[in-house]
């Protein structure tokens, strides 16, 4: 078990390891502390923020892992990409890229998902919009900026204030949106729920019904008046995945989530594999994987489209489907297409 499965299963009381947790308390007031500091110095102006020369929408969360931000980008990016010349900058999270400290755009067709991360390589796939990847947003913002991008999308940009943004749209779990209060790595609070205070507009994932989004209300009014909008996980392709036995494989977040989307689609789950966020899988230890869910009965494999691909195109022992996703507005339509508007008369001039 490697340390980072180690430390969700003390979070989420998986694990009783009571010393480890202490430490984990420790190092989370540090945390805490380094993160109200850096607020303070740029909310202060004594750090300033780079300003680039078109309009900059972050897109980022308080909580880390399984929040539901990539897809949001992607509803992003469509609303976006056909006015727009557009641009989302991506540090390529354990990425190739990202350990060499270069940047550069992403081309699906030279390289694959391991040179880029998989959410740069997936957004590549999905969108018409150019994709840039590298440590240093501002270096990578004025290259696509050079190359005729018009309006930019930053992945993951709350924490990464060195940039200016225009707009900041902040992605909240629906089901846990502040962690317990719990900052990493006690917890997975990446910031203070302070920060809503400068939302242009919050985007709650995984929301049940109109009841659980006026909970979710109650527990950000106290930090923000910004507007809210509620979206629910929708699957794409539902008719390549009629009920069947399967096997279920992942390096995401909150795999449980997945897990629990596959048997909303009636699906007999008869083994799992659960990665790390963002880690490969071998194709041997995959076709490990496949032989056996074969041997258990299993017709297919399924898995996300962020982990679809990272796969080679090697042939394994049972068919790989890709469960899509997408996001459905529930509520706040009204405030989402506000800030659609406002960012087109902003990116259009």
């Amino acid at each position: 078990m490697g340390l980072q499965s180690s430390i969700l299963k003390i979070i989420r009381g998986e694990k009783k390891a009571p010393i480890a947790k202490a430490c984990l308390f420790g190092l989370s007031g540090i945390y805490r502390f380094a993160i109200a500091i850096r607020n303070f110095s740029y909310d202060k102006k004594l750090l300033s923020s780079a300003k680039l020369s078109v309009p900059v929408i972050s897109v980022g969360n308080l909580v880390a892992g399984g929040t539901g931000k990539t897809p949001l980008i992607h509803l992003l990016a469509l609303a976006l990409q056909e006015k727009t010349r557009l641009g989302i900058l991506s540090r390529g999270y354990k990425s190739q890229i990202e350990r060499s400290g270069q940047i550069k755009q992403v081309s699906t067709a030279l390289d694959s998902a391991g040179v880029y991360g998989d959410e740069p390589y997936f957004l590549a796939q999905k969108t018409k919009a150019s994709i840039w990847v590298g440590a240093d947003r501002i270096a990578s913002g004025k290259q696509a900026v050079e190359k005729g991008v018009t309006c930019l999308l930053l992945d993951d940009g709350m924490q990464h204030r060195r940039l200016f943004r225009d707009f900041e749209v902040v992605v909240v779990d629906g089901v846990n949106p502040f962690s317990e209060g719990k900052f990493l790595p006690c917890g997975l609070l990446r910031d203070s729920p302070k920060r809503l205070k400068n939302a242009d507009l919050i985007v709650a994932t995984h929301v049940k019904d109109a009841t659980h989004f006026e909970q979710i209300q109650a527990l950000i009014s106290p930090f923000t008046d910004a507007p809210l909008v509620a979206v629910q996980i929708e699957v794409l392709n539902k008719n390549r995945l009629v009920p069947r036995k399967v096997g279920v494989f992942c390096g995401i977040g909150q795999p449980s989530r997945f897990l629990q989307t596959t048997r909303d689609l009636n699906q007999e789950i008869v083994d799992t594999l659960f990665l790390n966020d963002h880690a490969s899988l071998p194709d041997e230890q995959l076709e490990r994987f496949a032989k056996k869910c074969l041997e258990k009965g299993a017709e297919v494999l399924l898995c996300t489209e962020k982990d679809y691909v990272k796969l080679s195109r090697k042939m394994f022992s049972l068919e790989i489907v890709p469960v899509e996703i997408g996001l459905k507005i529930i509520h706040g339509r009204k405030h989402w297409e506000k800030l659609i508007d406002n960012i087109l008369d902003k990116a259009i001039k």
